[in-house]
């Protein structure tokens, strides 16, 4: 597995990598049920990208379920693939969420009354939603970049 191959600091990247993925899929959630229904398919989308990361945890998971002893079943390609769409996708998302807290938003940060509003409560999730993204989109870079050439985009032929 491809994944296997990193080193010890990548690995724990790694993991945070998967919480933020987590947490982008909560506030993809709280944003689709605060009426962002825009908002919350761009973190469904980059979230997609970095379950990706993980199918060969969760393939190796359901072939244990579906298949018990794991005869006749196949194994998954490596997630290392997703790494760069999911740092770019995250990044250019984060970058927007940004963009649109500081125009849209403003307001809920000024007081205490304010952030309480029914109106800013989805503008808490935006903000989940950007640092998620932002330190998502770091980690899936570090950790791309850390990568044998072997694994990278620029060796494709």
């Amino acid at each position: 597995s491809d994944l296997e191959e990193l080193d010890k600091d990548s690995h724990q990247k790694l993991k945070y990598v998967s919480i933020s993925t987590l947490g982008i899929w909560v506030c993809a959630l709280g944003r689709w049920s605060e009426g962002n229904v825009l908002g919350a398919t761009n973190d469904l989308f980059s979230s997609v990208f970095g379950a990706c990361l993980f199918q060969e945890h969760l393939a190796a998971l359901f072939r244990l379920r579906a298949c018990g002893d794991g005869e006749g079943c196949t194994a998954a390609t490596g997630g290392v693939t997703c790494l760069l769409p999911f740092a770019l996708l995250s990044g250019i998302n984060a970058f927007f969420d940004a963009l649109s807290l500081a125009a849209v938003c403003q307001t809920c940060f000024e007081s205490f009354m304010q952030a309480q509003s029914e109106i800013c409560s989805g503008c808490f999730f935006t903000l989940g939603a950007t640092l998620f993204q932002a330190c998502g989109c770091i980690l899936a870079w570090q950790i791309y970049r850390s990568l044998p050439s072997a694994f990278a985009y620029g060796s494709v032929e």
